[in-house]
C-alpha cells in the first residue's frame, strides 16, 4: 500500500480551516473517500508504476484538489512542489510540466481503457488546466445485467 501523504491525511481529518467544500451531512467524505480510492488505483497500476514524475504530479494535484486548494494550482508551483524542480525554474524557458501533463493525460487515458476499465470514477485532467476531475461513471445496462445475472 502507498503511504498516505500529509494533505490527504488533513483531508481525511477535516482539513485545514475553510479546505471543505459546502455540502450535506457525509457527502464530503464519501466523496473524498471515493476520489482517494480512484487516485490509489491510478497509482497502482502497472502504467503509473514505474513513471514517478508523472505519479508524483498526479498524487500533487489530486491532493491541491481534495483539500480545496485547486485554485493555487499552477506551472511553476507543481516544477517545483511535485517535480523537484529548482526555484530557478522558469516557466519561459521549460516546458517540462506542460510535457508531463500531456504525458499524464495520455496515461490516464490508456489505463482507463486497458487496465482500470470498471472504474466507478475516473481522473480526468482537462486539456488547458492542470486542476483534475472526478468524474463518476454512470454503470451501463450491461454491466448491472451482468450482476445480477440477467
Amino acid at each position: 500500500p502507498v503511504a498516505e501523504s500529509a494533505v490527504v491525511r488533513r483531508v481525511r481529518r477535516g482539513g485545514d480551516e475553510g479546505s471543505r467544500r459546502p455540502s450535506g451531512p457525509g457527502r464530503h467524505l464519501r466523496q473524498s473517500f471515493l476520489a482517494d480510492e480512484s487516485l490509489e488505483q491510478v497509482l497502482q497500476s502497472s502504467t503509473f508504476l514505474r513513471a514517478s514524475q508523472v505519479r508524483n504530479f498526479l498524487r500533487y494535484i489530486c491532493e491541491m484538489e481534495l483539500a480545496g486548494r485547486a485554485a493555487a494550482l499552477h506551472e511553476y508551483l507543481i516544477a517545483v512542489e511535485a517535480m523537484g524542480l529548482p526555484s530557478s525554474y522558469s516557466t519561459d524557458d521549460d516546458s517540462s510540466v506542460r510535457r508531463r501533463a500531456y504525458a499524464l493525460r495520455q496515461k490516464l487515458d490508456s489505463v482507463y481503457a486497458n487496465e482500470l476499465t470498471e472504474a466507478r470514477v475516473r481522473i480526468e485532467v482537462p486539456k488547458g488546466s492542470y486542476v483534475p476531475r472526478f468524474v463518476q461513471v454512470p454503470v451501463s445496462n450491461q454491466a448491472v445485467e451482468a450482476r445480477i445475472g440477467g
